[in-house]
């Protein structure tokens, strides 16, 4: 039954295929299965669009710097669709708590910001024909025009206009909305693991103004946390967890947005181990929303950053802090 609903979305990508493909993949429960229901719908995608998935000699020279991190280029936002598992859990995140929003307020629809859409507006679009204009109404905002421009196409193509309220091209990290508009569900999804580079930080302590009682930021929680790799007396590798680094969800970006910058920084007691080059390892686990989740390695979002050969010396202190501004990064230093 799934192969043949799979010829058939590689056949004719219209709203009943995507249908097709959007509920396959909300039952899917591993990247492979959602890789093969994925990679047809992506090729049609492109072509509907008109978009080069990996251009020849890419050089990514369409990116926008904003004062709080980098807007990934129209291509590259596009890229972020073939990695599986973050589609997945994403758009299995969403749906449920669409759902749940619903069964809450059913008279009236559920009011869904989409900062930074990209090309495809991926993480949304497949469930738009899951639900009726009534329910839910979308504002899709993109810093590109060109990506605006995709998207527009795309929601013509697959007759969902009446789900979308407007269209915004602005950095999603100053942009203010013309009317007094709250929303239940912001959803963004610009970030790169341990949050660097990409302005997710300053895009949530901004835009968490304008969620409304109880309304919800997709991810729910990003954690950050830090490790150390070592070896023993005996040649054994030992790795030892450190502590957290901090979290992102709508506590701290209203902790931001007043000002508070002191969860961004702190300090990490090492271990006593064998003296000898250790490894730092960071890592990065996404709740999507409820059970929804992506842990160490199941997606490009979630990879470790490590730093090694470091001569540390153990029972020392390690001290961090995470800077925003165009390029945002960690900073360690160690204090003997």
């Amino acid at each position: 039954m799934r192969q043949s609903s799979e010829r058939e979305l590689e056949q004719s990508l219209d709203v009943v295929a995507l249908t097709l493909f959007v509920n396959a993949l909300l039952l899917s429960i591993s990247a492979g299965e959602s890789k093969r229901l994925i990679d047809p719908i992506l090729e049609q995608l492109c072509q509907i669009t008109a978009v080069e998935l990996h251009p020849e000699y890419f050089l990514d020279t369409e990116a926008s710097i904003t004062p709080f991190g980098k807007a990934v280029s129209l291509t590259t936002a596009a890229q972020c669709a073939e990695d599986p598992e973050r589609g997945r859990v994403f758009i299995q995140g969403i749906y449920q708590a669409i759902q749940d929003k619903l069964a809450l307020n059913p008279q009236r629809p559920i009011q869904i910001l989409y900062a930074g859409t990209g090309p495809f507006a991926w993480l949304l679009l497949p469930l738009l024909p899951l639900f009726s204009a009534s329910q839910i109404q979308v504002t899709l905002l993109d810093i590109h025009p060109a990506s605006l421009d995709k998207v527009t196409k795309l929601i013509e193509h697959f007759d969902l206009a009446d789900r979308v309220a407007t269209y915004v091209c602005a950095d999603a990290t100053v942009w203010q909305p013309e009317a007094a508009v709250k929303f239940d569900m912001i959803v963004s999804e610009t970030m790169k693991h341990l949050l660097q580079q990409e302005p997710q930080v300053q895009i949530f302590s901004h835009l968490q103004a304008y969620l409304a009682d109880g309304g919800v930021l997709i991810p729910q929680n990003i954690e950050l946390d830090a490790w150390l790799e070592c070896r023993t007396v005996q040649d054994l590798a030992e790795t030892h967890y450190l502590g957290p680094l901090f979290a992102l969800n709508l506590q701290t970006a209203r902790l931001l947005a007043d000002g508070d910058r002191s969860f961004l920084a702190g300090t990490l007691l090492l271990p006593d181990f064998s003296p000898s080059a250790v490894t730092l390892k960071f890592t990065t686990s996404i709740q999507v929303y409820g059970h929804s989740t992506l842990s160490e390695n199941q997606s490009q979002l979630t990879l470790p950053r490590y730093r090694r050969e470091h001569w540390l010396k153990p029972l020392s202190t390690l001290s961090f802090r995470y800077e925003q501004g165009t390029h945002p990064d960690f900073v360690f230093d160690v204090i003997e």
